[in-house]
């Protein structure tokens, strides 16, 4: 008997609906991933200052928070929110 694996794609992932939950696309099969915790929530805004004040001064980059979807290949995509 064969079976039939369905790979994900960032074009599928597309498609998942807006409904609040982190989706992610990991060698083509689907995961949901739980909120962060507030302690993490904490450290990120944190990381976050301290980056954006160094970019003011030292314009070479861009610092972005979620939601940014990131494409690692068209079977890995990780999350929007």
């Amino acid at each position: 008997m064969t079976s039939l694996l369905t790979r994900l794609t960032y074009e599928d992932y597309l498609l998942l609906p807006e409904d609040g939950k982190r989706y992610e696309v990991i060698e083509g099969d689907l995961y949901m991933t739980p909120v962060s915790f507030t302690r993490h929530q904490i450290i990120a805004g944190r990381l976050h200052h301290l980056l954006m004040s160094y970019f003011e001064k030292q314009p070479s980059g861009t610092v972005l928070m979620a939601p940014c979807d990131v494409l690692l290949s068209e079977t890995d995509v990780c999350s929007r929110i």
